[in-house]
């Protein structure tokens, strides 16, 4: 009997090109290389769902107009709580002189420090300036309104006219002066009125004082007081203040009455055109920024000067011809 023999092994398959057992690593190689090719890349990041984004979106919406809504509470809360402070004040001093209803009052933005609160207040009038300043050491608004309210009290009648202490006149009918006519100042307070001559004791934008007939003032604002209420204070150091002075960041004006007479949307062109203003000269602390914009200010207006249009030039010699 013939034994047989059966080889469990599977066959070998040789791959095409290949030429024998000693050119297996180079056939293995290409194999690998093949297969890196045919791998496809692969796949992006998934990116989040347009709801996502839209999601994202809405939550940001919603914490801005919920940021809109407390601000809003936070402004009607202290509209309301300020109503009620004006309010207490003016009560307290019309329980003792119910004219000090008619007195005017007008909020201003004083400084980020206590922002809620009064801290200084404006009276127009007075004897020395024109006008007077009353802090909340001295009383507040309070005092500020019984000071307003006894300056423009009527105490003489008719010998003074229509015009009441501290009020906002304007001249007219001057026939000695007749270039003061129109102009605008502020009627002193009643303690000035002499009853002797009939006139008043008012002081000029300019600082001026001038005793007036009462026909020729014509009354404006103010006639029955007011008081300017700053809320919030800067509260800068002197030293703090003078740095910024000498750095060029800040200036320095006088008050006037021209500060006070104004209606509050003309005081700032009032000021520009007063020629008030004072500013550092250029130092060595200057801001370089500062520097070059006053230098470039100063070239601006040399050249303005040095040029002129052939038509300005030739209508000035027109002028210069005319009897």
């Amino acid at each position: 009997m013939e034994a047989t023999t059966s080889d469990p092994s599977p066959p070998v398959v040789v791959a095409e090109g290949a030429s024998g057992a000693g050119d297996g690593d180079g056939g293995d190689d290409a194999e690998e290389e093949e297969e890196e090719a045919q791998a496809p890349d692969p796949p992006p990041p998934p990116r989040p769902p347009p709801i996502a984004f839209e999601r994202r979106r809405r939550r940001r919406a919603r914490d801005r107009v919920a940021d809109l809504e407390d601000d809003r509470r936070a402004r009607k809360g202290w509209r309301a709580t300020a109503r009620l402070a004006v309010s207490k004040a003016m009560d307290a001093v019309a329980a003792k002189y119910p004219g000090a209803r008619a007195v005017e009052i007008t909020h201003f933005a004083g400084g980020p420090c206590d922002e809620r609160e009064i801290v200084t207040c404006v009276v127009p009038g007075g004897v020395r300036r024109g006008w007077t300043v009353v802090t909340k050491r001295d009383g507040g608004l309070e005092a500020a309104i019984r000071l307003a309210h006894g300056r423009a009290a009527r105490r003489a009648g008719d010998a003074q006219g229509r015009v009441s202490g501290s009020q906002t006149v304007r001249l007219k009918g001057l026939s000695a002066r007749p270039e003061l006519n129109g102009e605008i100042g502020l009627a002193l307070r009643r303690v000035l009125f002499e009853a002797s001559t009939g006139r008043w004791l008012m002081r000029l934008r300019n600082g001026d004082g001038k005793q007036v007939k009462p026909e020729n003032l014509e009354p404006m604002e103010g006639a029955g007081g007011r008081v300017f209420a700053f809320w919030g204070d800067a509260r800068w150091s002197r030293a703090q203040l003078l740095g910024e002075i000498a750095r060029g960041h800040w200036g320095l004006c006088r008050g006037s009455v021209a500060d006070i007479a104004c209606a509050p949307e003309a005081r700032y062109e009032s000021l520009l055109g007063s020629e008030r203003l004072a500013f550092a000269p250029v130092t060595e602390m200057t801001e370089d920024f500062l520097r070059n914009a006053r230098r470039e200010m100063a070239a601006l207006g040399s050249i303005a000067r040095e040029t002129m249009p052939e038509g300005e030039e030739a209508e000035e010699e027109g002028d210069g011809d005319s009897p």
